[in-house]
C-alpha cells in the first residue's frame, strides 16, 4: 500500500492541494486510485489513510478466491 500527493498547505510542483494517489500492489499489477480531497493538511492526511484502507479492502475482496 502506498500513498503520495499534496496535503498542503500550498500546491507542490504545480499539483493542487488535495490531489492524492493510493496504490495497492500484490501478485499482479498495482491498482491505483486518484483522489481529489478537500480540507486542511490534517483532514487530507486522515482522509488519505481512510481511502487507502478502503481501497485495499476492495482490492483484496476482488482477489479473494470464491468459496464453495
Amino acid at each position: 500500500i502506498a500513498t503520495t500527493g499534496v496535503a498542503g498547505p500550498g500546491e507542490q510542483e504545480g499539483k493542487p492541494v488535495g490531489r492524492v494517489f493510493v496504490a495497492v500492489a500484490g501478485a499482479g499489477p498495482a491498482d491505483v486510485e486518484e483522489l481529489s480531497l478537500s480540507g486542511g493538511r490534517d483532514e487530507i492526511r486522515s482522509a488519505t489513510v481512510d481511502a487507502a484502507l478502503e481501497f485495499t479492502l476492495r482490492v483484496l475482496r476482488r482477489e479473494e478466491p470464491a468459496v464453495g
